[in-house]
């Protein structure tokens, strides 16, 4: 039988506002919904620490109270997303600095107890709800909680101690040698993409959300910012005429039934949304837009874009998922965010490559 262990997942936050000095606000009763069906009974947690004497200042003060954490840097390292690159033939030894809080931060908590290893999917929805309980907490207390180092699990060791598992993520990409004629040649094309591009301004706009995930350090968000570009890529499309034709036969046939009902009648209020919602059907769903996106691809055979429409569809059908049941498994974001990767830079590369 495996013996339980307990568990803290720590969040610690800088605060704009003066926060009461070194006190607990908690919550006994609180859960975690990991997807699993059985939430987790855990206890919610506010710790602050000691306050900036001088806010106004700006000064960083450090104390000797709050647990151990990771400050969040990797010096000297090229980090995006949530792992540090390497080159195949790099030699690197990660260090990993530790802190206690500085003056004006506070931790957010969840106390947890588990029977072994705690899982994937578990590690996920905690690091999830303590960034909404910083997002609540801000919007209860007009604060502006930010992240002051990475989400972090410690596991409480006998006699009061802990530790913590930080671990980094390594990935090993090739490192190329630019020539100047190179970079010449990539800027003119960079900049006929935005001055001649199909999409136009809306181009700009998916370029800053791809940009965005690169610095975002959550499996989730940056699977949102991604499909996120490829709806702000794909255009207004309406139905095929048979569909249109059947709608036009609906519209006809639900002005005469409001034609039995007084305008002001709560029967032709009703229709009259109803009429409404036909004309918004005649265009095509933004799901059947982002598949769309991958029918027009400059140089990609006819059965290479039905494979990439039916690629994207997936992608968006699970955003859905994610967006309207809060939850995807845990095991199955990495893969999803790698596709729907590919699948944009596949949209963003064709604007250069029409350049070319």
């Amino acid at each position: 039988m495996v013996i339980p262990d307990e568990y803290v997942a720590i969040l610690r936050c800088q605060t704009w506002n003066v926060w009461p000095e070194c006190c607990v606000a908690e919550d006994t009763s609180f859960v975690v919904d990991d997807g699993s069906g059985t939430p987790l009974r855990a206890r919610l947690a506010i710790l602050t620490y000691e306050q900036r004497p001088a806010p106004e200042r700006y000064t960083c003060e450090t104390t000797a109270v709050g647990p151990l954490l990771w400050d969040g840097e990797t010096r000297g390292f090229h980090r995006i997303r949530d792992t540090i690159l390497k080159a195949p033939d790099d030699e690197i030894q990660v260090g990993l600095q530790y802190r206690h809080a500085h003056r004006g931060e506070l931790d957010i908590c969840i106390n947890f107890v588990f029977a072994g290893e705690v899982p994937p999917a578990l590690l996920e929805a905690l690091r999830a709800t303590t960034h909404a309980v910083a997002s609540l907490m801000n919007l209860a207390c007009q604060d502006f909680l930010v992240p002051a180092a990475p989400f972090q699990l410690r596991k409480v060791l006998p006699g009061g101690g802990g530790q913590m598992e930080s671990t980094r993520r390594l990935a090993v990409h090739n490192r190329r040698t630019l020539a100047q004629s190179d970079l010449q040649a990539t800027v003119s094309h960079v900049a006929s993409a935005l001055k001649s591009s199909t999409f136009g301004p809306k181009l700009v706009t998916a370029l800053e959300l791809y940009a965005a995930h690169f610095t975002e350090s959550q499996a989730r968000v940056r699977f949102l910012l991604l499909v996120v570009a490829m709806e702000a890529l794909s255009s207004c499309t309406t139905k095929h005429d048979a569909a249109i034709a059947l709608l036009r036969h609906w519209e006809a046939d639900l002005s005469k039934v409001m034609g039995n009902y007084a305008p002001s009648s709560e029967a032709w209020l009703s229709l009259d949304a109803l009429r409404r919602e036909l004309g918004f059907r005649s265009e095509d769903s933004i799901r059947s837009q982002v598949g769309k996106l991958f029918a027009v691809l400059p140089g990609v055979a006819p059965e290479d874009s039905a494979l990439l429409q039916r690629r994207a569809l997936r992608v968006y059908d699970k955003r859905s998922t994610l967006v309207h049941e809060g939850h995807l498994p845990a095991s199955d974001l990495e893969e999803l965010e790698r596709e729907a990767r590919e699948l944009l830079e596949r949209v963003l590369s064709s604007t250069i490559e029409a350049t070319l």
